[in-house]
């Protein structure tokens, strides 16, 4: 949680379990993608730590960095083979986070990887039901991430 990479290190060498998760569900893995300490998520990653293991409501340490807006652990997780497709139990996958949370950067990596955006949050959830990212974009005013999604979707109805 400290992102103190010679303690977790030590930990692994001493045995310590990297996929033991606390009863909230939080993994090592999915702490350090949450607090964005990239050499924490390479430690664990490199010591066998599941790259897809998930909390009960479905949210991955790749889901969990989207959201927070850490793209270099991002981009590490996907290059270490992280499920760019998978969604929440509410249905939010990795583009509709990244449009909540207003990164165009984050939006423009998972569109260019055909994550879809047409995917919708499930329709019991309360102000976000039904919504895809598009509609999370405009409603959070992020205008830079609406103007990326309607030319990405203008372009896909051609």
């Amino acid at each position: 949680e400290k992102g103190h990479g010679s303690v977790v290190n030590a930990l692994i060498s001493a045995g310590a379990s990297v996929d033991q998760a606390k009863e909230n569900g939080f993994t090592p893995l999915i702490i350090a993608a949450e607090k964005g300490h990239g050499s924490v998520v390479s430690a664990l990653i490199s010591a066998g730590a599941s790259v897809d293991k998930a909390k009960e409501n479905g949210f991955t340490p790749l889901l969990i960095a989207v959201s927070r807006g850490h793209e270099p652990v991002v981009k590490f997780l996907l290059a270490h083979g992280a499920d760019k497709h998978h969604a929440t139990k509410l249905g939010s996958n990795a583009v509709w986070l990244a449009a909540y949370s207003g990164s165009a950067s984050l939006v423009r990596l998972f569109v260019d990887q055909g994550v879809d955006v047409s995917l919708k949050t499930n329709p019991d959830i309360g102000d976000q039901a039904d919504m895809t990212a598009l509609d999370i974009a405009n409603a959070e005013g992020h205008e830079d991430v609406v103007a990326l999604l309607q030319d990405h979707l203008s372009v896909v109805a051609q």
